[in-house]
């Protein structure tokens, strides 16, 4: 059979890396075909409509770029996020073959309690490091993806049982494998001192099969390479051939057929391999007793996980009838004080009312007792006048009778009686300067009293 390449719009070199490892896919390949009879213009439609031109002749990857909105063609991107962007988008149906499901289970040292995530995933991204016998092998990455995380001391993590912090491990179990495994080697990492991505290029040996936590073993068959720098490197894809059990590098429009030296010389301390294609490896019987102990392992987790949860539901149940019955207290409580203090402004209230009552009342007296002290003082001020009123008048009165008297004497006639005897005259004459003397008085009286 005879595979054609794809044209590189400028730096989509890869997008044509990741479509020829998705084609050479046999499973990936159906699904996507059987998927873009019910649709009309999704990427389904597009990857189908590629894949069969691909059958035939060299194609162009136009209608894809603008299906996944790719609008800047000449400039390199990574190619592992492109690979999780189309099989984000592809109808399950086709995704579901190389999705798999990862268990987080968090594990408390003090109590021993856990708790299960299920995480599902498209691929294991696997850290690159330094190996103790300097080869450095994917079955390494998988062993330090898959090993036991220890969080203590500060990184110590919260636990619901315990109700603290206390030392923590989290275990990673593979509870569904996938049909296809794909694996990516962290290449791209971001430098904090360079504050930028830079491309980690240490070798790595890429093993032809892996074998999986129970007993699952997968044979590789793609392989995603990239070579050259960040942003002026370049990516090719090695796929063998399911037909005619080959390898072939696919390098844009050019497809290569390789000799067994040059796949062992790319296996072999590679820098360069970046995505890893790997499909599960059937055999016989040993399938069914793989499938057999796969589904003990995984009623034997669904019966942990079905206690955790009914553990859980119990705590969860407890707790929150303690925080009912808390509710409640808070409540009865708050009712009390409301009470209270209703209570004490219906007394402040009816204090205040006593007071103002009082105040009220004395102003009334204060009142009525400086009216009363201004009656008597009316009264009084009325009575004195009217004695002195009376006095007045009855020293007019007085003083009139006087002053009568006193004209009467002064203007009548003076009648002198005939008496020969010296003490007769004597006594006419005193009688004359008295009515005068009395006269001026009344005169200087007057004008003083004017």
């Amino acid at each position: 059979m005879k595979y054609y390449g794809l044209r590189n719009q400028g730096a989509t070199c890869y997008l044509n890396s990741i479509l020829q490892a998705l084609f050479m896919t046999r499973e990936f390949r159906e699904a996507v075909k059987s998927c873009s009879k019910h649709h009309k213009d999704d990427i389904n439609v597009r990857l189908n409509t590629l894949f069969e031109s691909l059958k035939e002749k060299t194609s162009e990857t136009t209608e894809v770029t603008k299906t996944l909105r790719i609008e800047k063609v000449y400039e390199q991107q990574d190619a592992g996020q492109y690979l999780e962007k189309i099989l984000s988008d592809v109808s399950d149906e086709a995704s579901e073959i190389f999705k798999g499901e990862l268990i987080h289970r968090t594990v408390c040292d003090q109590c021993g309690s856990h708790t299960d995530d299920e995480v599902p995933f498209f691929f294991l991204s696997l850290p690159l490091m330094d190996s103790k016998n300097g080869n450095y092998s994917v079955e390494d990455g998988i062993q330090e993806f898959l090993k036991d995380v220890e969080f203590c001391g500060e990184d110590q993590m919260y636990c619901d049982e315990c109700k603290y912090k206390c030392d923590t491990t989290i275990k990673y179990k593979l509870k569904l494998h996938p049909e296809i495994l794909i694996l990516l080697l962290k290449r791209f990492e971001y430098n904090y001192h360079r504050m930028s991505y830079s491309k980690d290029s240490r070798a790595v040996d890429v093993c032809y099969t892996i074998d999986l936590p129970e007993n699952q073993t997968y044979e590789l068959y793609a392989l995603v390479e990239h070579v050259g720098s960040l942003t002026g490197g370049h990516y090719t894809a090695i796929i063998k051939s399911e037909d005619e059990d080959r390898w072939y590098e696919f390098n844009d429009s050019s497809v290569t057929l390789l000799s067994d030296h040059r796949i062992q010389r790319k296996f072999e301390k590679s820098r360069s391999a970046h995505l890893l294609f790997y499909r599960k490896k059937r055999i016989g019987s040993q399938d069914e007793e793989q499938n057999g102990e796969r589904r003990a392992e995984e009623e034997r987790w669904a019966v942990e996980e079905r206690w955790a949860k009914e553990e859980r539901r119990a705590i969860a149940e407890i707790w929150a009838e303690e925080e009912r019955k808390a509710e409640e207290e808070r409540w009865a409580e708050e009712e009390r004080w409301a009470e209270e203090e209703r209570w004490a402004e219906e007394e402040r209230w009816a204090e205040e009312e006593r007071w103002a009552e009082e105040e009220r009342w004395a102003e009334e007296e204060r009142k009525a007792e400086e009216e009363r002290k201004a009656e008597e003082e009316r009264k009084a001020e009325e009575e004195r006048k009217a004695v002195e009123e009376r006095k007045a008048e009855e020293e007019r009165k007085a003083e009139e009778g006087r002053n009568g008297e006193e004209e009467r004497l002064c203007s009548g006639p003076l009648v002198i009686e005939d008496q020969s005897t010296e003490s007769t005259g004597c006594n006419l004459w005193s009688r004359v300067r008295s009515c005068f003397t009395r006269r001026d008085q009344a005169k200087k009286r007057d004008t003083s009293v004017v």
